[in-house]
């Protein structure tokens, strides 16, 4: 008697504590969905700006002497409408525009508000913007890599 007592007690604990923990496990996958939602965001800001940059030839507009960072923001809305799913933010940094490097940076931040907590997720990479090959003894040849991403890094803000 004594022994069942005390077997019903100690299952009695541990589904109490598997339980207690359920709720900081959904939390953690929750974190998770979100962390890649913005992830997702910030992918899309890189490739809304490479298709523009590749497209226009007047995107960005002229920035004048001194000016070689471009920065917008943008929604992305559901396709049938609705609520904003979250926001991306994107740096073109035209520094490094022109030879040797022929490089533009773009920067990316997808940006999604769930539960009072915004969580961020930062993209950064470097677009290759060189007509020509860039190895020595191909530079007549046309760049395999032109306007392809040459370097990607991310990171996580919340």
């Amino acid at each position: 008697m004594i022994l069942a007592l005390f077997m019903v007690t100690f299952i009695s604990i541990l589904t109490l504590a598997f339980l207690g923990s359920a709720p900081l496990g959904y939390r953690t996958a929750l974190n998770a969905v979100f962390e890649q939602q913005s992830r997702w965001l910030a992918r899309a800001g890189i490739e809304d700006a490479r298709l523009k940059l590749e497209r226009d030839a007047n995107f960005p507009p002229p920035l004048g002497d001194e000016g070689k960072f471009y920065t917008y923001s943008e929604e992305l809305h559901p396709l049938g409408g609705g609520e904003a799913l979250g926001t991306f933010d994107v740096i073109i940094d035209q520094s490094l525009k022109e030879a040797p490097y022929s490089l533009v940076r773009i920067t990316s931040t997808g940006r999604l508000v769930r539960q009072n907590e915004e969580i961020r997720k930062t993209v950064r990479v470097e677009l290759d913007i060189s007509p020509t090959d860039r190895r020595a003894g191909h530079e007549t040849e046309e760049n395999p890599n032109f306007f392809k991403i040459v370097n990607w890094n991310e990171e996580v803000q919340q």
